[in-house]
């Protein structure tokens, strides 16, 4: 069943980053916000909109190269279903908690596929990849378990195209903890769900009990990511535990962008989008802005890849 996980996860990574249809992810962040319960954080990605940007194609060719566990996953699609990874997912939203486990992380993905032929084709993935174990995909009320040999995974449709699941597929009592509860809303995140912009092509909150850490002293907070053609804006407000934090931490990220911008080793173009980064407090808040085209984003990204290739290697220890 370990391969078979691997698949699904790698899968999942693509469907992040996949789609070329004209939808949003109002359906599985609907899905979300009437499911889940008090959760400290949460965030949404419209994969249809970045996948309409001109250097997705590129980030995606590149992921594939990099990542031979996606590779093998859009390349298993393709060959067992005759379906495009590009092609049936709408969003994807994810919750969890900063300070939890990865197995207490929970994913909702808005497909273009019902749940029909998503099984289908779940089914026929894992025969051809499990050949030589037994091989079942049932359905049982909202949840479609999938199984190889004494192995299972489990998955609940709360849509007729919303499809959620956790970082541990085979343990559904995790599953069942994050469905039907009807407690998001109401939870620390849930407080700053109307300063989300719903429309952007993401979008996120969280609510914390403590600072995440020494360095990052922010208990609460909310973003979004907005496009205008192929720019993309991005706009983040953070609550620290008090404003002698909020103006430290300032400073030392304004100083740590200029101490990047002044190294000659440091490619132009990563300098031109440090240079669009703007951070100030007020109080206890803390804002970040800044807004770079997809070209730009995508060279920053690449230059930044070439120079840790072109970097020596490490002798081996003696």
């Amino acid at each position: 069943m370990r391969t078979s996980i691997s698949c699904v996860a790698a899968l999942a990574a693509c469907l992040l980053s996949a789609s070329t249809s004209s939808a949003d992810v109002s359906k599985a962040w609907q899905a979300a916000k009437d499911n889940l319960p008090g959760m400290p954080a949460i965030g949404a990605v419209d994969v249809a909109a970045i996948a309409k940007l001109p250097a997705f194609s590129t980030l995606f060719a590149l992921a594939r190269k990099e990542e031979r566990d996606i590779d093998q996953a859009v390349s298993l699609l393709k060959s067992a279903c005759k379906l495009d990874i590009t092609s049936i997912v709408d969003g994807v939203v994810i919750a969890g908690d900063p300070d939890g486990n990865d197995d207490d992380i929970v994913v909702f993905i808005q497909l273009t596929l019902d749940r029909t032929k998503a099984t289908a084709c779940m089914e026929t993935m894992l025969k051809q990849v499990e050949k030589r174990k037994q091989i079942t995909v049932k359905q049982d009320g909202i949840y479609t378990v999938a199984s190889v040999g004494n192995d299972a995974a489990y998955f609940a449709w709360v849509g007729p195209n919303v499809v959620a699941f956790t970082a541990s597929p085979d343990k559904k009592a995790k599953l069942e903890k994050h469905i039907g509860k009807q407690g998001l809303a109401k939870s620390g995140a849930g407080e700053m769900f109307a300063k989300l912009d719903t429309k952007a092509i993401a979008f996120g909150a969280f609510k914390v009990s403590k600072p995440i850490d020494d360095d990052v002293p922010f208990t609460k907070g909310y973003g979004n990511v907005s496009r205008s053609g192929n720019t993309l804006a991005l706009a983040i407000t953070a609550v620290a535990s008090d404003a002698k934090a909020a103006t430290a931490f300032v400073a030392e990220a304004n100083r740590e962008i200029q101490r990047d911008m002044n190294k000659a080793r440091t490619p132009a173009t990563v300098k031109k989008l440090l240079g669009a980064i703007k951070v100030v407090a007020s109080g206890s808040d803390v804002s970040l802005a800044a807004s770079a085209s997809d070209k730009d984003l995508l060279e920053a990204f690449l230059s930044t890849m070439k120079k840790r290739e072109d970097k020596p290697a490490m002798p081996p220890s003696p």
